[in-house]
């Protein structure tokens, strides 16, 4: 027997978060409860890999979270719009948050952020970034009003002593900002 959800309720809906409680029977036959939390609008989101070309640094972003109430660094992300593909709400999302314009050169498929908590997927878009087109030179970001969010350029060989100093000073590490760096062997 496989594990199977029976029943789903919410129990809050806010602006943005359903708060859910989830009846399942387990693979032994017994009923169990878990919550959970999801977008309300059901939306998808992405998170970008912002390379500068030629110089290969990367953009990083140091951005204030509510939920945690201090700065996280991470990559630029976003949430898909409409009927908007991965790559195009990467683009804008880019351009928004550090003011830079790129080309996609990949997206994986939506990955799921915390499964134990959230049903939330991202998709991971890798976008280049021409540094010598005048619209890189001077980027000027777009940011919403509640938005906090300091751009920071980082080389391969400067991102061990970077994330020593900010997580001295109180930063915080996004989980696939955290998880691309270890895979890249820069942490």
């Amino acid at each position: 027997m496989k594990s199977k959800v029976t029943k789903e309720e919410v129990k809050y809906s806010g602006k943005f978060l359903d708060f859910k409680e989830i009846e399942y029977t387990n693979k032994n036959g017994q009923n169990s409860k878990w919550e959970s939390v999801s977008r309300s609008s059901n939306v998808e989101a992405v998170s970008i890999i912002p390379i500068l070309m030629p110089s290969q640094r990367y953009v990083v972003i140091k951005q204030y979270r509510p939920t945690v109430d201090g700065y996280v660094l991470s990559f630029p992300a976003g949430l898909v719009d409409g009927e908007d593909s991965y790559g195009k709400s990467a683009l804008r999302e880019l351009k928004e948050e550090t003011g830079y314009s790129g080309k996609v050169i990949k997206v994986t498929p939506p990955t799921l952020s915390s499964d134990g908590m959230t049903d939330e997927a991202v998709a991971i878009a890798i976008v280049n970034i021409d540094e010598n087109k005048e619209e890189n030179k001077n980027p000027v970001q777009n940011l919403e009003e509640s938005e906090d969010i300091e751009v920071i350029l980082v080389r391969d060989k400067d991102f061990k002593l970077f994330i020593e100093e900010e997580l001295k000073s109180g930063s915080m590490l996004s989980g696939r900002f955290t998880s691309y760096l270890l895979g890249r062997g820069l942490i």
